[in-house]
């Protein structure tokens, strides 16, 4: 047997170990049970939970769900599990390349789209974590080639709006060589390492060189860095002021596991020895870490047995080491630690009290940590920011001869961004854990009175009470880790459990979470409360008020003391439809007469009231086959015949041959085992099979017989069926059919009518056959069979974006991965941004919401773009363009030859624009050719693109670009702006106040109203008629204005702007600027960084006017004057980082106030 390490009372956060799943869609139960099991027996605290995400090879731009990826529910199921065996979470995606490459040398082609793919993945996982309360979320694993500078920008996003879904901490796990090179650490909350680092040369090490490769500078990891592994990550922890976590580590149990640690796949010997040294040298050496270090994960525990050469320690001498070092911490999660007795607290006349306190402060604050005994302060701690930050330490103080149930702690002195934790109190030698009492009022200033003070102080029993304040009705909002006793307020507590505890909140609105519990006793007293039961058997007692209880599938034998039917509810909506039948009957329990509520496992007892008291508004209680409310009870387990009411709902048979006749309402029948005879009656009603054990075949039209729990059943006066989670065929008649395959791989035919088929998870064959059909695959790669008729593929429930080109024998991205169609004429996308693309024939393509490309290609064709900004590409044919809500295009860019199109219809359409109908658009792009494109009334943005184009706006302000070419652009009406591009241009405004930009232009221009021919670059050989600005681009430009009332725009670059005569505006942009206004009242705009700028030729006398941005700092003339000095005849404003103006011959005593105007 191994020695075992010295390391004693570890107080890591986190004594974490990693489960990997089996790399396929689904966690299989079985072995994740094992893993968790293993990890809960090895004394962890917590455990890290993988989601594995792909891309396309190392280059790929897209990150996205693949085969190995588990589904979102298999993951919350594993973090409920884990929840439940006491356990915190860490939730850690992984990114594994289609081709096997390393993670951390990936180099997609478009950075861009990577990150936005890989930001929508996390997105839904941090969604996942919050509605789960998991503990701890990391962004991303071994990215090493992704988190340098140039992407921090990225990285910022992402953690912006990760926080904005997700409440908890955040880190990312970075690789030990590189984890100085991420600059957002300071955005996070753990600095996240694994841990890899070569520890010593020795294929076979002792615990002690294992020691010293962590603890040594001449270590073969220590000699590069020129300082001990520990040293440097503490160094990296004071930089950044953050924690460190190892957020994965491991040891294989083979020989050289100490060379290479993230080495998995040589063929080395195997080696328990090996293994068991690595680890015990790391407990020792990481035992010796401050406060600065939060914990480990170590890598790991498999889903299945361990092998002799794999990481897991299971069945090897390392789980001793490693069950004994953490079992040596801090109580664990969910594991009540020895409390000891009041006697043993009040063994002798003097009590000693130890307090162990963290936490956090500004640079600059002085928390303080008050000691009372009967309310008089015994003891004052004052502690620097400085001296707090991880640092707090632990705090001895002389009680004498005092009841402990007399002592209360306060944090006094509170701001915003502070914290402070009370870790553990320690009254003569027994110590209480209280690590979940933090104290912080970041996350809710109201938690504190108006003294700014909070409190968390003893009872006589020992246990902690958790008002706040001075009793002054302020609220509770604690997670309670640790068994007890705690006292809320008469204010709204939000309570979390985490332990078997007796909670009394006292009156108010109150919610108290106790589902990651053992068996509770919770008290909500007065007031409108929320209690969600834990596993065990709970005693709950909700006070007056109008109470919900939300009830679970595993809820244990909960007795309800005061349920009111006049006004309390309980909530179902929790527990899955199939474990939902209820049973409700009467029964005396300890003597007391009441109602218990039977379902699959649990039970609840309501105390004093009687089943008749009940009425439909005391239960809450939906399934996914129903959207109205639904009463189900369990019939006895012989035959019946059941008639529903004509409200229509959810009616449940026996295990018997049962007849079954639904209402005037929409109805589900579920009959159960048993050959039944099923009527739906009148509406629109539904044949469920939800609770099948095993796959149904059912056939509305009879012609097929009936398997499994549909065997000997018939059926008359149905619209649909609802399958089983598993493998099931359903079949249709002639008249318009649902069907929905729930989970499974299933076979779905809808007969004759109209149908909709909806196959779920799994990977299914839906077969509309006659009619026009809908089918919706789900999830999984689906074969779609739309048989006569129009048929339409659905993604209208897909949860991210797809792309579907109907062209390509399977298909899509996205939901639509791996989906083939066959007689499918049509496509519906989802609510996010899609790319659809049409076959050779008449096409219906259904954008929806989010910002789609839509192509019919060849074919008459109907796109409708729906919400968002939408291009709509026709192709050939005449087609029916509807760009719905938003901004939307109707494109030709694909066209083979020119095209005309007008957006009011004043004109037929020719080329690819031939018989289009073009209906809610606001632009048109033109093809390569020589295009005439037309706008209408409205604001329209017109693309020319290449070849020389026509281009008319309407009567709308309206922004007209030419591309390429020899262009005509003609403003009409309104304030247009003209983009002409390159070649010579024809730019005619046309009535209002029109622009000439070059604003796209790849070098400067040369650019005049007045004169044209002398014109340079894109300007070059561009004609101007009624336009009355101009303007210029990136670079060094001249632009010159006309005899009219000119606007000239210099952008960019050290431009020259002259006005010539007329009452101009001026305004130089960015760069060192000249500007002239000639004759006429002249305005000359400065705001933001301007440059150097020079004004040739103000004259107050004829109007001129100096404008001054309120960004420039100065309220007024006698401020700006300050900032003016002479400089010969000239007067140089000087504006500090905005640049400067000087005034060609102008002295400071002939400039007023009256030249300037400031806005």
């Amino acid at each position: 047997m191994a020695t075992t390490t010295s390391a004693s009372a570890l107080g890591w956060d986190f004594q974490g170990i990693s489960i990997d799943s089996s790399r396929s869609d689904v966690w299989e139960n079985a072995t994740v049970q094992h893993a968790l099991d293993g990890v809960t027996d090895i004394n962890a605290n917590s455990t890290a939970i993988v989601a594995r995400y792909t891309m396309d090879g190392g280059t790929g731009s897209t990150v996205y769900a693949g085969a190995r990826t588990e589904s979102l529910q298999s993951i919350e199921q594993t973090i409920q599990d884990a929840h439940a065996r006491g356990l915190t979470v860490m939730l850690k995606p992984h990114i594994s390349p289609s081709d096997g490459s390393f993670s951390g040398t990936i180099a997609p082609a478009d950075a861009a789209s990577w990150f936005a793919s890989y930001k929508s993945e996390l997105m839904d996982l941090a969604r996942l974590a919050e509605a789960n309360d998991v503990e701890l979320f990391s962004l991303g694993n071994e990215l090493t080639s992704m988190i340098g500078p140039q992407y921090t920008s990225y990285w910022t996003d992402i953690i912006a709006s990760v926080r904005e879904v997700y409440s908890g901490p955040l880190t990312l796990a970075a690789q030990y060589w590189n984890i100085d090179q991420v600059e957002f650490w300071g955005q996070l909350d753990y600095i996240g390492v694994n841990a890899y680092a070569k520890l010593t040369d020795s294929a076979v090490p002792t615990a002690q060189e294992a020691y010293e490769g962590w603890t040594s500078a001449d270590s073969p990891y220590g000699s590069k860095l020129g300082m001990s592994v520990m040293d440097y990550t503490q160094k990296l922890a004071a930089q950044f002021d953050k924690p460190v976590l190892i957020t994965e580590l491991g040891f294989r149990s083979v020989e050289g596991a100490g060379i290479n640690p993230g080495d998995y796949s040589s063929a080395a010997a195997p080696s328990v020895e090996t293994q068991a040294a690595l680890y015990e040298g790391f407990f020792k050496a990481w035992a010796e870490a401050g406060d600065w270090f939060a914990g480990s994960f170590l890598w790991g525990w498999n889903t299945a047995q361990g092998q002799d050469n794999d990481y897991s320690p299971e069945g090897k001498p390392a789980y001793d080491i490693i069950a004994s070092a953490f079992a040596d911490g801090r109580p664990l999660a969910g594991a009540r630690p020895d409390y000891g007795t009041e006697t043993d607290a009040l063994a002798s006349d003097d009590a000693t009290l130890i307090i162990r306190a963290s936490g956090r402060a500004p640079v600059g604050h002085t928390p303080v940590m008050l000691v009372t005994v009967d309310g008089v302060v015994v003891d004052s701690i004052e502690v620097t920011a400085q001296r707090l930050n991880g640092q707090f330490g632990e705090y001895a103080i002389a009680l004498g001869a005092v009841d402990p149930a007399r002592v209360q702690i306060y944090f006094d002195n509170p701001v915003p961004n502070s914290g402070l934790y009370v870790d553990w109190i320690e009254i003569n030698g027994v110590r209480y854990q209280a690590e979940a009492f933090g104290v912080d009022n970041n996350a809710n200033p109201t938690t504190f009175n108006s003294a700014g003070i909070a409190t968390l102080f003893t009872t006589g029993s020992l246990d902690f009470d958790l008002k706040y304040g001075v009793h002054d009705g302020q609220y509770v909002s604690q997670t309670i880790k640790t068994p007890g006793t705690y006292v809320g307020t008469d204010g709204n507590d939000h309570v979390t459990l985490l332990a078997s505890s007796a909670v009394a909140t006292g009156d108010g609105d109150d919610l108290v979470d106790a589902s990651r519990a053992g068996s509770s006793f919770i008290d909500t007293g007065a007031g409108n409360d929320v209690i969600l039961g834990s596993a065990g058997n709970d005693v709950l007692t909700t006070g007056a008020g109008r109470d919900r209880i939300i009830v679970t599938e595993k809820g244990g034998f909960d007795t309800i003391t005061d349920f009111d039917p006049a006004q309390d509810v309980l909530d179902f909506t929790r527990v899955k439809a199939t474990t939902a039948a209820l049973t409700i009957e009467q029964q005396i329990v300890d003597g007391t007469s009441g109602t218990v509520i039977s379902f699959k496992d649990s039970k609840l007892f309501l105390t004093g009231v009687q089943p008749g008291d009940l009425k439909a508004e005391n239960i809450a209680f939906t399934t996914s086959a129903l959207s109205g409310p639904a009463e189900k009870v369990k019939l006895p387990p012989q035959p019946a015949v059941i008639h529903a009411g004509d409200e229509g709902g959810l009616l449940a048979g026996t295990d018997g041959d049962d007849t079954m006749v639904g209402g005037a309402g929409d109805d589900v029948l579920s009959g159960g085992a048993g050959a039944d005879a099923l009527d739906g009656g009148a509406g629109h009603n539904l044949v469920s099979y939800e609770e099948a054990q095993s796959f149904v075949r059912a056939d509305i039209s009879g012609q097929q017989a009936g398997l499994g729990d549909a065997a000997g059943d018939t059926f008359q006066n149905f619209e649909g069926i609802i399958g089983s989670r598993h493998d099931d065929w359903l079949y249709g008649d002639g008249a318009d059919i649902r069907l929905f395959g729930g989970d499974g791989h299933d076979r779905l035919g809808g007969g004759g009518g109209d149908d909709l088929l909806s196959g779920g998870e799994g990977d299914d064959r839906l077969m509309g056959s006659d009619g026009d059909d809908i089918l919706d695959g789900g999830m999984g790669a689906d074969v779609l069979n739309g048989g006569a008729g129009f048929d339409l593929a659905s993604y209208a429930e897909a949860g991210s974006a797809i792309r579907v080109d109907m062209r390509e024998a399977a298909p899509g991205k996205g939901e639509a991965k791996g989906d083939t169609f066959v007689s499918v004429e049509g496509v519906i996308g989802s609510a996010h941004d899609d790319r659809i693309f049409g076959d050779y024939l008449n096409n219906h393509l259904f954008g929806g919401a989010g910002d789609d490309i839509l192509s019919g290609r060849i074919g008459d064709d109907h796109l409708d773009g729906g919400e968002g900004d939408d291009i709509l590409i026709g192709g050939a044919g005449a087609d029916h363009l509807d760009g719905g809500d938003g901004f939307d295009f109707a494109s030709y860019e694909d066209a083979t030859s020119f095209v005309r199109a007008d957006l009011s219809g004043t004109q037929a359409g020719l080329g690819d624009a031939r018989g289009d109908a073009l209906i809610n658009f606001e632009g048109l792009i033109g093809s390569r050719f020589d295009d005439w494109l037309y706008g209408d009334s409205n604001d329209n943005t017109l693309f020319g693109e290449d070849g020389n184009d026509r281009l008319g706006g309407g009567a709308g302000d309206d922004t007209l670009h030419g591309g390429r070419g020899n262009d005509i652009l003609t403003g009409s009406d309104g304030n247009d702006i003209l983009d002409g591009g390159e070649g010579a241009d024809a730019l005619n405004g046309g009535a209002g106040t029109d622009l000439a930009t070059y604003a796209s232009a790849g070098a400067g221009v040369t650019a005049s109203l007045m004169t044209p021919g002398i014109n340079t670059g894109d300007a070059a050989g561009d004609s101007y008629v009624a336009v009355e600005g101009i303007e210029g681009s990136a670079f060094d430009d001249r632009l010159f204005g006309n005899n009219g009332a000119n606007t000239l725009l210099g952008g960019a670059g050290d431009d020259t702007l002259s006005g010539g005569k007329g009452n101009d505006t001026l305004v130089g942009g960015s760069g060192d600027d000249v500007l002239e206004g000639g004759l006429g009242s002249d305005s000359f705009d400065f705001s933001g960084s301007f440059g150097r700028d020079v004004i040739k030729d103000f004259n107050g006398a004829q109007g001129d006017l100096i404008r001054v941005g309120g960004d420039m700092g100065f309220d007024g003339f006698e401020a700006l004057k300050d900032a003016m000095s002479q400089m010969g005849n000239h007067t140089l404003i000087d504006m500090g980082d905005h640049g400067s103006i000087l005034i060609e011959n102008q002295t400071i005593e002939g400039l007023h106030a009256s030249d300037f105007y400031f806005y």
